[in-house]
């Protein structure tokens, strides 16, 4: 049977049997944990400060982006505003010359 010693960190098992040990005492399998848990925090640290960083930077070109589109958006909501309003006289004025027409033929 083999000699089997299990470390647990952060969920992880690390595995120390025979052919695997350490010769120095100062390196204990609890040691070979936490260095690795420390690697896995400080990868994972990194990862998610790169992330944070590429997350800024497209949130900052989708609002450039955005802002560009809104800008075009109400340059024409005001040019359609423009154009409409002549119609929209011409459409009221003739409907109440209509309704007026109606009204006095009775």
């Amino acid at each position: 049977m083999r000699n089997v010693k299990v470390c647990f960190a952060v969920g992880m098992t690390l595995a120390c049997n025979s052919a695997f040990r350490v010769q120095h005492s100062a390196f204990k399998c609890d040691d070979i944990a936490n260095e690795l848990v420390k690697w896995f925090n400080d990868v994972d640290a990194t990862y998610k400060a790169d992330l944070h960083e590429l997350n800024e930077l497209n949130f900052a070109r989708f609002d450039s982006k955005m802002e560009a589109r809104l800008a075009r958006i109400d340059t024409k909501l005001a040019e359609l505003k423009s154009e409409l309003v002549p119609w929209m006289f011409m459409f009221w004025a003739t409907t109440a010359l209509g309704l007026i027409a109606i009204l006095l033929r009775r």
